[in-house]
């Protein structure tokens, strides 16, 4: 149960960290790099590039690090650093579609490893993933996601980690619900809400954790994290929050983000700073800096 509550806890302080505001100062305001150029950022050179590493430094000299391995223009596997604890994300394909995640980090001496199945429809299109999370040959909990679209575009993830029930081994009960609302407009997220809930026995209640993100002003260059497969940002939604990857779902960069969190409501706004190609290479403000390199 530990482990389970602290990858939790992982996952959701990144969702925060990286998807909202990865460099908030007290009045909730960022400015990022020194170049915002819209009109001539966003692949107008034509070049195609695939994002091969993702830096996240912090003020007080803190790094997180996302380095993107690629076979034959397929990604195979991800190395996630984040302040000098490890985890490693690799991928199966089935053809040219990701078919498993296996997820491997350390926990003192102990190997963690979440392997997470994709299913697709008869249409190859994402509906469902399943998977497990083991520690020491023991199975801690397990997980499945449902995928909902109006019609190609998602609309909602539903996730459950679900553990053996302790006076019913066979039977298993859930532990968390994860459910993400999502609402594009035109071919970039305009609003994300993420609602976390413990199932916990009565008569203790605890109260669901709720983010809530609309995203406008996006710029009309490639954002980097859409570079990446489709599937993987969408199955890796929640299960991989801290990868950011939902913003992957969107084709270019948003500029502004309202965010609202524990009843605490803030706006924040985003510079780019872009390469010759015209995509974005680096994201500066007072609280760190984020930077993307490419391949």
């Amino acid at each position: 149960m530990k482990k389970i509550i602290s990858f939790l806890s992982f996952v959701f302080s990144l969702v925060i960290l990286f998807s909202c505001e990865p460099g908030r100062d007290e009045n909730g305001d960022l400015l990022f790099g020194v170049n915002q150029n819209p009109e001539t950022g966003g692949g107008t050179t034509g070049v195609s590039k695939l994002l091969k590493k993702m830096t996240a430094t912090d003020k007080e000299g803190n790094m997180s690090t996302f380095i993107y391995n690629y076979e034959n223009g397929l990604l195979k596997s991800v190395s996630i650093n984040e302040n000098e604890d490890q985890r490693d994300l690799d991928l199966t394909y089935d053809k040219d579609k990701i078919s498993t995640m296996l997820m491997t980090e350390t926990d003192g001496s102990n190997i963690i490893t979440t392997t997470t199945d994709l299913i697709y429809d008869n249409n190859n299109k994402l509906i469902n993933t399943a998977g497990k999370m083991e520690s020491g040959g023991e199975e801690i909990s397990k997980n499945k996601t449902t995928f909902t679209y109006n019609g190609t575009v998602l609309k909602k993830i539903e996730t459950s980690i679900q553990q053996k029930d302790p006076e019913n081994p066979d039977t298993y009960v859930d532990l968390f619900k994860q459910v993400s609302d999502i609402l594009f407009q035109g071919n970039n997220i305009a609003s994300w809400k993420m609602t976390m809930t413990t199932i916990s026995p009565l008569p203790v209640g605890i109260p669901p954790i709720v983010l809530d993100v609309k995203f406008s002003n996006y710029d009309a260059a490639k954002n980097p994290l859409a570079t990446l497969p489709r599937e993987l940002n969408i199955a890796a939604a929640h299960l991989l929050s801290g990868t950011n990857s939902i913003q992957g779902l969107s084709v270019n960069n948003y500029r502004t983000a309202s965010t609202t969190a524990g009843g605490t409501s803030q706006d924040v706004t985003y510079v780019y700073e872009y390469d010759k190609d015209g995509y974005p290479k680096s994201a500066t403000s007072t609280q760190g800096t984020i930077t993307y390199e490419y391949q």
